[in-house]
């Protein structure tokens, strides 16, 4: 919802000279059409061209214009039939294809586009969402702010976030591009309907803000978090959030281009509005006035309603609305809780009141600290939020009594300021002595990573082992240079049979190699593969533990299926307890839903016989024997050079085989996978051929485990 406001923004409508007022009047005749009737249309035009009258009949002419126009091409069109269906209606009937889209229904309709349910034929057949901008809406303004929502999507990557799956333009040039399709309902009715608990209601909250996060990372503010764009879906009996809506954000980052907003025009819904973006200050709004609205989300699914009711704050006019959102505190959202006869910790309470803090200096810094809280709470943590302090109302006292407040403070400052002066002196040089030293620290951290770096250039690995034992192996700043001095050691350190030195350095270039905390793509494990067997091979298995838990926090809830492999191969290194188990449970749909055909379809690539692999681990940890057997042959359908792939899923099938009761075979596929294992473990680790090193690590281990069952149990 676009909303136009009075007070400031009529300044700033009066100050508007001839060289702007066209655009101007573009946009108010855009936002104009969005109103519902005559009635609103004409409030509308009152409140957005205040004492401009000039611009209110530039705004009033378009819009007779566009009437007129209407009216004439709907008349002439029973009459005449011209080339190129210039006359066709702007509204898609069903069955008409566009592209490889074909429409099924209308879902939605903005002022200048409009949302269509459509089914995509060709490569895969799927239900999508098609928004299109309107017949006769091409102008640049409109344009370019089409463009640029859809360039903000494309920008997202997130489960949480409607995902874009496609863009282009229909035969008469009109722009579109395509969503996938959310079945789901605004997060509010569903917890309702559902009579969700307290806690799912916060859980659903916290996968709002992780999407949240995401879309701050890449530089863009929604500016519209209410119910209606967060939408709950239930995927595999598990209920999804996902944020939509992206059409009025606002693009930080220069990688997303610029979307258009009128200066000094507040758009948003104002009951969700923060403080600072109800005042009409647009370039001002960072991601704190998302933080803002996010709590006011929550206070509605805490208390059963919001702190402001929209429809009574519209009706009181702008600078009554502004007072209130600016000044009002509202109750605690735990006040109706407790006339419903239910109740809830302070905690809560502290936690919503922190997120809509009307200074926004005072709320979370960022989307992933409110969830942090959340959690806490959820988890009976302390939580970072808090009452206001004493400190806190007694500045507010201040405040209310200036006079007296600057005369007691003036005989105050009379008899500490000496005090005062000397203990800040000491502060201040105290704080300055702790900086330069975590300064120093960070240079010579620096300075040591730099040395091993070239002499690693030189091939002195030894000297550069040596350089970096000399500051404790570790590192705790992100350093690209760091990560490769690391990744080499631990490589070099392999080579020498020294697996525990080797697994300090994959886990300190872990450290330094970061990344999107918010990333669940195969990115966030292409540097973590070599960890798990080399822990593994030292008996390291209480880092191995740590290790498991950080990836199932990290990666548990995954939608990609490369990176749900990866997780299953890296947490099944070993046998598995059930608990274990059940955090991968997730991953494992993910890897196998990829997976098309059935049993016999051999992987069209490499990437799906690794997957097949993954599975085939997964149902032989969960004690599926039979299940894991076929996997493993279908693996094996895959005919090329990964020689460390084929020998792993000998030996996973060798183990099925013999928990199947089905000896014999067991022992061919042990012998055959033993023989090659042997043959490439001969080699240095930086020279394996036919697969990665770390593959091959992970071939032995499976090697140790496959031959005390198989042939130990004969």
């Amino acid at each position: 919802m676009a909303f136009q406001m009075d007070g400031w923004s009529k300044k700033k409508v009066n100050e508007q000279d001839s060289s702007d007022i066209s655009v101007l009047a573009e946009e108010l005749f855009l936002e104009a059409l969005e109103q519902a009737d005559a009635t609103r249309r004409a409030d509308y035009l009152e409140r957005a061209c205040g004492a401009n009258p000039r611009l209110r009949n530039v705004v009033q002419t378009m819009l007779d214009d566009f009437a007129k126009a209407s009216t004439f091409f709907s008349e002439a069109s029973q009459h005449f039939t011209l080339p190129g269906n210039i006359l066709q209606d702007d509204a898609l009937e069903a069955g008409t294809q566009i592209g490889p889209y074909r429409i099924v229904k209308l879902i939605d309709e903005g002022g200048s586009s409009k949302v269509y349910e459509a089914e995509q034929s060709v490569p895969v057949q799927r239900r999508v969402a098609l928004k299109i901008l309107k017949a006769g809406m091409d102008t640049a303004s409109v344009i370019s702010r089409f463009e640029a929502e859809r360039q903000t999507q494309a920008l997202l990557e997130h489960p949480n976030i409607s995902k874009v799956l496609d863009a282009g333009a229909t035969d008469t040039g009109r722009p579109y591009f395509v969503m996938e399709l959310i079945n789901g309902t605004r997060i509010t009715d569903y917890c309702q309907v559902n009579h969700l608990s307290l806690e799912d209601k916060i859980g659903l909250m916290c996968q709002v803000c992780s999407a949240l996060q995401h879309a701050h990372n890449k530089g863009i503010i929604h500016r519209d978090i209410k119910p209606s764009n967060i939408l709950v879906s239930v995927v595999d009996g598990v209920p999804l959030p996902k944020l939509i809506d992206f059409g009025i954000a606002k693009v930080t980052s220069p990688l997303a281009g610029e979307g258009r907003t009128v200066q000094g025009q507040p758009i948003g819904t104002p009951a969700y509005m923060s403080p600072e973006q109800i005042g009409g200050w647009n370039n001002d709004v960072d991601t704190r006035s998302d933080i803002y609205s996010t709590g006011i989300v929550l206070y509605e699914l805490i208390a059963g309603h919001p702190p402001f009711d929209n429809e009574e704050l519209v009706r009181e006019g702008f600078e009554k609305m502004r007072q209130r959102i600016q000044c009002e505190v509202p109750p605690r959202p735990s006040l109706p809780m407790a006339d419903r006869g239910e109740s809830t910790g302070n905690e809560l309470d502290w936690i919503v009141m922190k997120a809509i803090e009307k200074d926004r200096e005072n709320r979370y810094s960022t989307a992933h600290a409110f969830a942090a809280d959340l959690k806490s709470y959820i988890r009976n943590e302390p939580v970072s939020a808090h009452p206001p302090s004493r400190i806190y109302r007694f500045k507010k006292l201040l405040l209310r009594n200036r006079l007296a407040s600057a005369s007691i403070a003036f005989a105050a400052f009379a008899l500490v300021s000496g005090f005062t002066a000397s203990t800040l002196l000491y502060l201040r040089a105290h704080a300055a002595e702790l900086e330069q030293t975590s300064l120093r620290e960070a240079a010579e951290e620096r300075a040591h990573i730099t040395k091993a770096a070239i002499l690693i250039m030189e091939e002195k690995i030894a000297e550069a082992e040596e350089e970096i034992r000399s500051m404790g192996g570790r590192l705790t700043q992100p350093s690209l240079e760091a990560t490769t001095v690391f990744r080499t050691l631990a490589i070099w350190n392999a080579n020498k049979g020294d697996w525990k030195t080797s697994a300090d350095r994959w886990l300190a270039m872990a450290k330094v190699s970061r990344y999107d905390e918010q990333d669940t793509s195969d990115r966030a494990t292409r540097d973590l593969l070599p960890i798990a067997p080399t822990l593994v091979m030292t008996n390291d298995f209480e880092r191995y533990q740590q290790f498991q838990t950080f990836l199932i926090e990290r990666l548990g809830q995954t939608d990609y299926p490369f990176a749900a492999e990866h997780l299953l191969k890296l947490c099944l290194l070993t046998p598995a307890s059930p608990a274990l188990l059940a955090k991968l449970q997730h991953a494992a749909g993910v890897a196998e839903r990829a997976m098309p055909g059935d049993e016999l379809t051999a992987p069209s690539d490499w990437m799906e016989a690794w997957r097949c692999v993954a599975l085939a681990l997964w149902h032989y940890r969960s004690g599926r024997y039979e299940m894991a057997i076929p996997w493993c042959n279908r693996s094996l359908l895959r005919r090329d050079w990964e020689e460390a792939r084929t020998a792993q899923t000998l030996l996973i099938r060798a183990m099925a085989l013999k928990a199947a009761g089905r000896t014999g075979e067991a022992v061919t596929d042990l012998e055959r996978a033993r023989y090659m294992v042997s043959e490439h473990l001969q080699q240095p680790l930086d020279k394996m051929k036919d697969g990665y090193f770390h593959d091959w690590l992970n071939a032995s281990i499976y090697l140790n485990e496959a031959e005390r069952m198989v042939l130990d149990a004969r």
